[in-house]
């Protein structure tokens, strides 16, 4: 990640093997561990109110900041995806509930996506900064180009996808030491014809670093 006073990058990539499948007859989730999926992308950040507020401070600790300030945020995030399998991503007896209901089946699915998440970060300062609360959130939509692939044929189409985002910072930023314990949780749902897609990541960090 790369952050200046009013605007910020923080790029991603990401593959996991095994997905979970919501089987309707009867109604639970199945686990698919012939699943891929292959993700990367970068969240770029506009920050409103740099001029009292810094997120560097906020989120990694290499500026204090003395008063409890907060400012909007937007978050703007595009992104690819692949989803892929040797078998079939949608098992024969489920295929009519799934994508377009067609009949092949299909082996890959891709998307390139934009998302644009506005919110809103606030921290709060203890002892002119010396101990930290930054609470962030975020949600917002966005639209995806996705592409089915199969053996046959290949289906090109836009689709509707929207996100939120939750992180907690807190921690100490002292002189000759930092110390934070952090919780992030991101989501994003695609809607896709007759299939919703849910991409949920959670991420729980402890970071201690010293000065010289």
């Amino acid at each position: 990640h790369y952050f200046r006073k009013s605007w910020g990058v923080s790029g991603f990539i990401s593959w996991n093997k095994g997905l979970l499948m919501k089987v309707p007859f009867p109604s639970m989730y199945a686990d698919r561990n012939d699943l891929r999926m292959f993700t990367f992308g970068a969240h770029f950040y506009s920050i409103f109110n740099s001029r009292k507020f810094s997120y560097t401070a906020a989120n990694s600790m290499s500026k204090l900041q003395t008063k409890s300030k907060g400012s909007l945020i937007i978050m703007t995030t595009p992104l690819f995806r692949k989803l892929s399998t040797k078998i079939s991503i949608i098992p024969d007896s489920l295929r009519k509930y799934h994508f377009n209901g067609a009949n092949d089946p299909y082996r890959s699915l891709q998307f390139i996506s934009l998302q644009c998440r506005p919110g809103y970060i606030y921290n709060i300062i203890f002892k002119e900064g010396k101990y930290f609360f930054a609470p962030a959130f975020y949600a917002g939509a966005g639209a995806e180009l996705n592409t089915f692939k199969s053996d046959k044929q290949q289906h090109t189409d836009l689709n509707l996808s929207t996100g939120y985002r939750m992180k907690i910072t807190t921690g100490i930023n002292s002189n000759n030491y930092y110390l934070s314990l952090e919780y992030l949780l991101d989501n994003t749902t695609t809607y896709l014809n007759k299939t919703t897609i849910k991409n949920t990541y959670t991420e729980v960090s402890l970071n201690v670093g010293f000065r010289f």
